[in-house]
């Protein structure tokens, strides 16, 4: 998760043929849009629920989707289980900064209450990345990243292709003597251990000391992340850093221990450790969708659709993302 980046509005002087298709088009992701967040307002719960739905709150966010949920007493682990996406390069035009540099990052991790701010939220997270650069497929390969100001930026893991079955862990593991946090962030690719290559990480990493625990494992859950250094450059297609990924990423059940157990789950830190407590995210009374728009609020250009969660027919923490540009 980066800090959010400003979405520079589209160069003036283009033909009215093109404004007049990007308008259309806006409305009709906007209606879609409306369909999809129906009775849900910037940082504002859902209406009651019906029987069989989950009560969640809209969280407006220019770089990343997903769910996220807070247990009362905290977050001891997240984890999930996806898919590698397989990109496809050269979608933005040539030139713009989507097409120098675009990606689809996909991770599990834990992060601090709101208001977030990079200054004082810690984000520990681990997942894998698709990029794309010069309209060319950049390669794919697991990353890890304790995110904080001043902290080293992510850090390139091993080599991952698409289609790959990812389980990823991250654990809140106490405060040190010292009174740092320390976290482990555990991944394996069950794919590239059967063709005999790299294909897990396990390792541990620390806060400063004295940082309140709220500030780094107060929620946990999946996202989908775009690359957030490059912005809406062109009139007709705001990709704004989107790699394309025709098929959903779908955040699935597998096989691996507690991420294998749901597709995206969380377990309570006021509970026995162990995965006891160990619940799909959907569970959890405090939820929260985070909906990726152009500009970061819900005025904004729909850029991700992320499915509304209805009970049992979600099931197991599973739920797929595409980008709303190319469903």
């Amino acid at each position: 998760m980066q800090a959010s980046t400003n979405i520079r509005r589209s160069p003036s002087g283009r033909r009215a043929g093109r404004s007049l298709l990007l308008v259309i088009v806006a409305a009709l992701v906007m209606a879609v849009a409306a369909l999809l967040f129906a009775s849900a307002g910037s940082d504002r719960a859902s209406a009651a629920p019906q029987q069989g739905q989950v009560r969640y709150t809209v969280k407006w966010n220019p770089d990343w989707t997903g769910w996220s949920a807070h247990p009362e007493g905290g977050v001891r682990v997240a984890a999930g289980s996806w898919r590698v996406p397989a990109v496809k390069c050269g979608a933005a035009p040539i030139g713009s900064k989507a097409w120098a540099k675009s990606r689809a990052a996909v991770w599990v991790g834990m992060w601090g209450k709101f208001p977030l701010s990079s200054a004082k939220t810690w984000l520990p997270q681990i997942g894998t990345n698709s990029q794309c650069r010069n309209g060319a497929f950049a390669g794919s390969y697991a990353v890890a990243e304790l995110h904080h100001k001043g902290q080293p930026g992510p850090k390139s893991l091993f080599d991952v292709q698409p289609g790959d079955r990812i389980r990823a862990v991250v654990v809140y593991m106490g405060r040190e003597p010292g009174g740092e946090l320390k976290f482990q962030a555990l991944l394996s690719d069950e794919d590239a251990r059967l063709r005999g290559q790299e294909w897990q990480f396990n390792d541990y990493a620390y806060s400063n000391p004295g940082v309140p625990r709220e500030e780094a494992a107060w929620q946990g859950g999946c996202i989908v992340e775009r690359d957030p250094e490059t912005d809406l450059s062109w009139d007709l297609i705001p990709n704004g850093g989107l790699a394309k990924f025709p098929t959903p990423i779908q955040f699935r059940q597998g096989t691996y221990q507690q991420a294998g157990k749901y597709g995206c789950g969380v377990e309570d830190l006021k509970g026995p450790p162990g995965g006891e407590s160990f619940k799909a995210i959907q569970e959890y009374n405090t939820l929260y969708l985070w909906a990726m728009t152009s500009d970061g609020t819900k005025n904004g250009i729909i850029l991700a659709h992320t499915k509304v969660p209805k009970g049992v027919g979600w099931g197991g923490g599973e739920f797929p993302v595409s980008w709303g540009w190319w469903r």
